[in-house]
């Protein structure tokens, strides 16, 4: 997918999709919501996997280490492996140019 906008920063970049993060899960009807509205707006573009709140994430972020290294077995590694898992699976699945 290409955004209008992005000749201006890179005359050729494609956009593998639409990462949505900081969500909280104990607000479903507004999660619900702003999905849908993305959806709505840009339709495949926007990922399935999503990136929750959870503070080992800042406090990762803080130290200075990635999830994976600072608190593996926490949900926001968990939400950032199976985003990787799910890229893998668009660029097994895209065309090669």
């Amino acid at each position: 997918m290409q955004f209008p906008n992005s000749c201006f920063l890179r005359p050729r970049l494609d956009v593998l999709g639409i990462l949505r993060t900081r969500v909280d899960a104990r607000t479903r009807s507004v999660t619900a919501s702003v999905a849908d509205a993305l959806r709505e707006s840009y339709g495949d573009a926007v990922l399935e996997p999503y990136v929750g709140i959870n503070s080992d994430l800042a406090k990762a972020q803080h130290e200075g280490l990635d999830i994976f290294a600072y608190a593996p077995q926490s949900r926001g590694a968990q939400h950032y492996a199976e985003l990787a898992e799910h890229l893998l699976e668009l660029l097994s699945a895209a065309p090669r140019a």
